[in-house]
């Protein structure tokens, strides 16, 4: 750990560290003046940096202190003082106790003043002409809608639960969400399925508009993958069986040590052969927007080697947004775009990845960035 030893408080370092938090906070917008930053702040609630912005703050302390941090450390660091601890144990076994004790809390730092104007969302293809004439139309069509997708639910569920093989529940899955789109009049159009690799798992990442976008995307995937989901689903023991026989794995919202293990896991599906699914905003927006990106697909795909593939969705959140219950017509694209790679190794590389495949679906989703 590059720290003074002629300064035995290590405050020089310590400066340094909090300058880069300054830094990084001014970058997402969370404006440093307005915040108390000292070594005891806590990098989530005083400071209000999400995973992206934790993870690039241990690149940052890497390169300042010249340590390689261990991967637990997104997990277990709460606040710059833990970080300056994980570094001097990373090249010391004697914990530096005090490395950075008795600084005052920081000073001003920079606004955020982006007032980029956002792309408009991509509206529905109504089948009405107007007036309440037109909206008795949209609402009969709502409820034959609904009644499709409830009857070929039903008949779904029942044959994951009864099919002895994953894959066979797979193609079942495909085929309801197949007759859904033509008995329900909703084309969906897939761009790009060339890029998808062909001999070797991937890790595919997806714009999460609807909740209708995993059906939408078991269409584009022909073999059987690992679909992650919001642990909150197994509340609903239903639908928890169901998403079990499909082997999809749920993740913890919010908890990074639960993370930490959730991308352990899916670290060794990846290695083992099978490709996984992520939604990496985490949740469902009620506004048309791509929210930040969570950073567990990129560390899963920087531990594993395996390429990223960015696919954005549009159209679904015109066919049924967050919080309507009845569906719209409207048509969905599916585009796919060419596998993300990267040769920088741990953080540094799925900073990398995660920034290259949000920019790329940010592109192609034609919604406005609310990161």
């Amino acid at each position: 750990m590059q720290i003074d030893r002629g300064d035995p408080s290590g405050r020089g370092t310590a400066d340094a560290l909090l300058l880069a938090v300054r830094e990084i906070m001014a970058d997402v917008g969370r404006d440093p003046a307005s915040r108390i930053v000292g070594l005891d702040s806590r990098l989530d609630t005083d400071l209000g940096l999400d995973s992206l912005s934790v993870a690039e703050l241990l690149v940052r302390t890497e390169e300042l202190l010249g340590v390689s941090l261990p991967d637990h450390t997104l997990a277990s660091a709460r606040t710059p003082r833990d970080l300056l601890t994980a570094a001097a144990m990373a090249t010391d076994p004697e914990p530096v106790g005090d490395v950075a004790a008795d600084l005052a809390p920081a000073g001003a730092g920079l606004r955020d003043t982006s007032t980029a104007a956002p792309l408009a969302p991509p509206g529905p293809v109504r089948v009405r002409s107007g007036g309440w004439p037109g909206r008795a139309v949209e609402v009969v069509y709502g409820i034959w809608a609904l009644a499709v997708f409830g009857v070929l639910s039903v008949a779904g569920w029942l044959l994951v639960v009864l099919l002895p093989t994953v894959r066979l529940r797979w193609r079942v899955v495909r085929l309801i969400g197949h007759a859904l789109a033509e008995l329900v009049g909703v084309p969906v159009t897939i761009e790009g399925a060339h890029h998808l690799p062909r001999e070797r798992p991937f890790v595919l990442v997806a714009n999460h508009p609807s909740h209708l976008d995993p059906l939408v995307l078991t269409q584009l995937l022909e073999e059987p993958a690992v679909v992650t989901a919001v642990a909150e689903l197994a509340e609903h023991p239903v639908l928890a069986l169901g998403l079990r026989r499909m082997h999809s794995h749920l993740v913890a919202r919010g908890d990074r040590v639960r993370g930490v293990a959730d991308a352990e896991a899916l670290t060794e599906v990846v290695r083992s052969g099978r490709t996984v699914v992520f939604f990496p905003e985490g949740r469902r927006s009620p506004t048309p927007g791509l929210e930040p990106f969570r950073m567990g697909a990129f560390v899963v795909a920087a531990r594993s080697g395996a390429p990223v593939v960015p696919v954005a969705i549009r159209g679904t959140r015109a066919v049924l947004p967050v919080g309507r219950l009845l569906p719209r017509r409207a048509s969905i694209t599916v585009t796919v775009m060419p596998p993300v790679t990267t040769e920088e190794p741990g953080w540094r590389g799925a900073v990398e990845l995660q920034r290259a495949a949000r920019d790329r679906i940010l592109h192609d989703s034609h919604e406005p960035d609310l990161a």
